[in-house]
């Protein structure tokens, strides 16, 4: 498991560039040629959105091995001795997110100083768009992940709600897509948050430092907005 978290696709991204880079060799005074390489590869570079999207697990697992186990610490930094590599592994491991953002700036740049009537601007453009395409899918699965977490970290603090009007599961209602805290007049009042979901609205007081007890919900198809 800790193998799987901590480098998770890594290999395969190495050998899909093996390849990448030998045909961006062969390509870099062909415009067309070279544009092509971003498209006719958008598959294997959304292997990066695996990769992306597990980093900050794998970043919090080898933080805590390195502090916390003793054995895999120095197997690591031993290894790092052996191969000359000064930086902590961590630094080697957040290559790849670099990268991926790297290529569309690359493309950028290209294309700014690229000439309409030249051949090839269309093809640039269009690898363009591709990585910016794959930039937006890494973002949206990474906003979908913390929105889940979020979702089970309120879920876990919550108390006197039965789940089972909301579908079993505050998952059921879809995305958390507003959250926010408002006052509450008259006996009893005090400060509520307000958690909007697709299906539902939630209202919440707060309980200590991280903890909610249930005080209502609407459903959205109930609302009279």
């Amino acid at each position: 498991a800790f193998l799987q978290i901590v480098f998770c696709n890594i290999r395969k991204l190495y050998e899909i560039h093996l390849n990448i880079c030998n045909t961006l060799l062969d390509s870099y005074d062909n415009p067309v040629q070279f544009a092509n390489v971003f498209i006719n590869h958008t598959n294997n570079f959304r292997e990066y959105i695996l990769y992306c999207t597990n980093f900050p697990k794998s970043e919090e697992l080898l933080q805590q091995t390195m502090k916390n186990n003793s054995v895999t610490r120095d197997f690591i930094l031993q290894c790092q001795l052996q191969i000359g590599h000064p930086l902590p592994l961590i630094t080697y491991l957040h290559k790849p997110v670099q990268r991926i953002l790297k290529y569309r700036l690359l493309l950028e740049q290209i294309l700014k100083g690229f000439s309409e009537n030249l051949e090839g601007f269309q093809e640039i453009g269009e690898a363009l768009e591709t990585m910016l395409n794959i930039a937006s899918e890494i973002n949206e699965t990474k906003r979908q992940q913390e929105n889940l977490r979020r979702v089970e970290n309120i879920q876990k603090s919550l108390k006197g709600l039965n789940l089972e009007e909301l579908g079993g599961d505050l998952t059921s209602c879809g995305d958390l897509l507003v959250e926010e805290s408002c006052k509450v007049q008259g006996r009893g009042g005090g400060e509520r948050s307000m958690l909007l979901f697709e299906k539902c609205l939630l209202f919440l007081k707060k309980k200590g430092s991280d903890g909610y007890t249930y005080k209502g919900h609407i459903l959205v198809e109930d609302l009279d907005l």
